[in-house]
């Protein structure tokens, strides 16, 4: 199916005898509770790596986060695990899984996540501008500041079109991963608004 110079171009290759799992462990901590249980732990950060590092073959090769899954499981024999590990590792019903998977696509994606960080900012502060009532006693100038609030508006729609792509990316395509974290605790808009987590 592939073959070693096919996993080159991401940022850690897995499957090799030098694959630097402990850099992995040390730059997403998250990551690290795996380095004792379960003792699938390298087929655990393989099929993180494999299923959603944009330069993977795998990712390159399968759009359909299904059928990707299924392939590399197959393919790094997680599909021998225990039907429970299995499970664990491929669903999206654990917080601990998710925070794994959404730590290293913001790792390995740092830029993308970086601009989704800066688009929501945007977007916020245009939502912010468009709050603010329209004033003044000349209909003309009613008019004006309604024509720009429909500018914004518009920019406000592609802002919005940008972050999705970007998400998109982060992600790498798997809608069902994405849909579930933006119920998590710390989010891009939740930065862009300035909250504080502790």
């Amino acid at each position: 199916m592939f073959i070693d110079r096919d996993f080159k171009e991401m940022r850690i290759p897995p499957l090799e005898d030098d694959t630097d799992y402990e850099k992995i462990f040390k730059d997403v901590p998250l990551i690290a509770k795996w380095k004792v249980f379960p003792p699938h732990k390298k087929k655990v950060v393989n099929y993180i790596l494999l299923m959603y590092d944009p330069l993977s073959p795998f990712v390159k090769r399968y759009q359909n986060v299904k059928k990707r899954t299924e392939v590399i499981a197959d393919y790094i024999g997680l599909n021998k695990v225990k039907k429970e590990t299995f499970d664990y590792v491929t669903s999206y019903d654990n917080s601990e899984m998710l925070e794994m998977i959404d730590s290293f696509v913001k790792w390995i994606n740092n830029r993308i996540w970086g601009l989704i960080v800066v688009n929501e900012t945007v977007f916020y502060e245009y939502q912010r501008e468009l709050m603010v009532g329209v004033t003044g006693d000349k209909s003309k100038d009613k008019l004006s500041a309604l024509t720009e609030k429909n500018k914004i508006l518009a920019s406000m729609d592609e802002v919005s079109a940008r972050i999705e792509a970007y998400y998109t990316k982060l992600y790498s395509n798997d809608k069902e991963l994405e849909n579930n974290l933006k119920t998590a605790r710390i989010t891009p808009e939740g930065v862009a608004k300035g909250e504080e987590y502790a």
